[in-house]
């Protein structure tokens, strides 16, 4: 559960895979969490909704990118940026946040490397060089 008022200045979640962890984010700094033991979500996974790969998932997210370059760990990245520079938090606490996006950079730098190594690859395909194709859209 999430008070209307407080959700209601955040971006809500983007249209990007896993924007859910940036709202989080954001709200975070917004207050305390409190964790209840209970579970009150059951996700059922079964084969007509799994994606092959992150490309099929940002497709699901906006189906306009069929097809296209995606870069989604830039895209979290800069969103985290947006969400520090937007909320309302002590100059000591901004600092904390920007330190810990330098950590992130850290961890998912070969990630948003690969972002940008297959957008190119898929341009380069694209232009003349044959590819095999493969359905990577379960639901389709």
């Amino acid at each position: 559960m999430i008070r209307s008022e407080i959700l209601r200045k955040t971006r809500l979640e983007q249209n990007y895979t896993d924007s859910d962890r940036t709202l989080l984010c954001e709200l975070t700094l917004y207050g305390k969490f409190y964790e209840i033991p209970e579970p009150l979500f059951f996700k059922r996974y079964h084969e007509k909704n799994m994606y092959v790969d992150w490309r099929a998932r940002m497709a699901w997210f906006n189906p306009a990118l069929k097809g296209k370059a995606v870069f989604p760990y830039w895209m979290q990245f800069f969103d985290y940026i947006v969400t520090i520079n937007r909320v309302s938090i002590g100059w000591f606490d901004k600092f904390m946040c920007y330190l810990y996006m330098l950590y992130w950079l850290l961890i998912n730098g070969k990630r948003m490397a690969k972002d940008v190594f297959v957008a190119l690859y898929a341009h380069l395909t694209r232009a003349g060089v044959s590819r095999q194709k493969k359905n990577v859209y379960n639901w389709e």
